[in-house]
């Protein structure tokens, strides 16, 4: 379901409280639909704009940071890869080194999703109706991870109750990693044509690398000039 393209980073899935009371869609078939609705997957070739700002704390309060770097890249995903040119950026501090620009996009394999059919079960939903998000009504859906472990999560999404696209999906780990003690993820979806692209991604993550290495780090993500190469 979710496709992204981060250096520093874990990528992952999708909840809480019934009020229905509007003439809305019956919640079960809602989440019906939402289950048996085709993913939209990637294009073959794509290629995004993005402004990035990559913050590294202090400390796991995220207020004083050590540094902060601030760039306008050009991305170009090709089945599964990327590649990146570093168009302008301005750092300020001293940086971690990540290695070289490029790699591999996508999730990993055993994460349990929880709007999908064969993962549904593993999840509990509630439901608390229509909701204005940036001038639209959507359809906000809580869910919460009965397995408390680091494959499934906890959060919420928003969906367009027509078309059943989701819009914006938060999430944190049900029972994190033992390297991470916290982590928060924020996205949000723009479609083209069939495909959904993660157009603004904000992540806040703290934690242990080593016995002495802790991270504490914030990295917001806004894609625009996207573009289908080939389908």
């Amino acid at each position: 379901m979710i496709k992204k393209v981060l250096k520093i980073s874990i990528i992952i899935s999708l909840c809480f409280v019934v009020h229905a009371t509007y003439a809305l869609e019956n919640f079960s078939s809602f989440l019906e639909n939402i289950y048996q609705k085709k993913e939209s997957e990637e294009p073959l070739k794509w290629s995004a704009v993005a402004r990035e700002t990559l913050i590294i704390y202090e400390d796991e309060d995220f207020d004083e940071f050590k540094s902060k770097t601030i760039s306008l890249k050009k991305y170009i995903f090709e089945d599964g890869d990327f590649t990146v040119d570093v168009i302008e950026e301005d750092i300020i501090g001293d940086p971690p080194k990540f290695g070289e620009h490029g790699g591999k996009s996508g999730e990993p394999d055993d994460q349990r999703e929880p709007f999908r059919i064969s993962t549904s079960n593993e999840y509990s939903y509630n439901d608390y109706g229509e909701i204005t998000l940036l001038g639209k009504s959507t359809r906000k859906i809580g869910f919460k991870a009965k397995i408390r472990d680091d494959k499934h999560f906890d959060g919420q999404a928003w969906f367009e109750p027509e078309t059943h696209n989701i819009v914006r999906m938060t999430l944190s780990y049900a029972d994190p990693p033992k390297a991470i003690k916290y982590f928060q993820l924020d996205m949000s979806f723009k479609y083209i044509d069939q495909y959904r692209f993660t157009n603004k991604f904000h992540m806040q993550m703290s934690g242990k690398a080593l016995i002495f290495i802790h991270f504490n780090v914030e990295f917001k993500q806004a894609l625009s000039e996207i573009e289908i190469i080939e389908e």
